[in-house]
């Protein structure tokens, strides 16, 4: 017999079968890398969702708080060389809500300055209104000029010029006028010399500058 190509047996056996022998594989030994595979990164970056999340927030954000000043008193402004009813003593009169509470259609008037909550107000940059702390859905609005028929009320918020006031100076000390958003020519101040409950109201800037009342300061 004829010898199979790569087999054993056959030639010069007797037997009629040839034995055909593999070679040895040889497997690669495991090599382990000197550089490994870095691991995935997770990226710490917010991304942003099309759709809502359904699940509420645990850190909600708060409300804004519409740029308002801390509560404070409005006393109107004094110096040594004043002389208010016939009298250089320094004397201490503040804005304040007339009788028990600020309300709507309450008139403001000035009174002595105490810690009543009726003299506390909080002015608000982005509209310009001035507001008692106890409700701030009520604005300061004037309903004329000149006289104290026309005094200054609280109405419900609504965005009138009637309602807009200009020139407040938050730091203590600091003088300023309180110009009408409607008529830049007028200033919130009282009749003449102060006394107990006059009526506040716009009067003409230069006529309160010449009864030493048109400026306030914070108190």
């Amino acid at each position: 017999f004829e010898p199979v190509p790569g087999c054993d047996g056959g030639k010069g056996e007797s037997g009629k079968t040839d034995y055909c022998i593999l070679p040895p594989v040889i497997t690669a030994s495991p090599t382990v890398s000197s550089s490994p595979t870095p691991l995935p990164t997770i990226s710490s970056a917010p991304t942003m969702s099309l759709a809502p999340s359904h699940q509420p927030s645990l850190h909600p954000t708060q409300s804004p708080t519409m740029g308002a000043s801390a509560p404070l008193r409005l006393r109107l402004y004094w110096q040594s060389n004043y002389r208010w009813q016939e009298t250089s003593k320094e004397t201490f009169w503040c804005l304040q809500c007339r009788h028990s509470e600020c309300k709507t259609n309450s008139i403001i008037e000035v009174d002595h300055c105490s810690s009543s909550k009726r003299q506390k107000f909080q002015y608000y940059e982005y509209d310009k209104t001035f507001r008692p702390m106890t409700d701030p859905d009520l604005c300061f609005e004037e309903n004329g000029w000149d006289f104290e028929t026309n005094p200054i009320q609280l109405k419900r918020c609504n965005g009138s010029s009637r309602q807009r006031w200009t020139g407040f100076k938050e730091t203590k000390g600091i003088p300023f006028e309180f110009i009408s958003g409607r008529n830049s020519g007028y200033c919130m101040t009282q009749a003449h010399h102060p006394k107990p409950h006059e009526r506040v109201f716009p009067q003409q800037c230069g006529r309160a500058r010449r009864h030493t009342t048109s400026k306030w300061v914070v108190y």
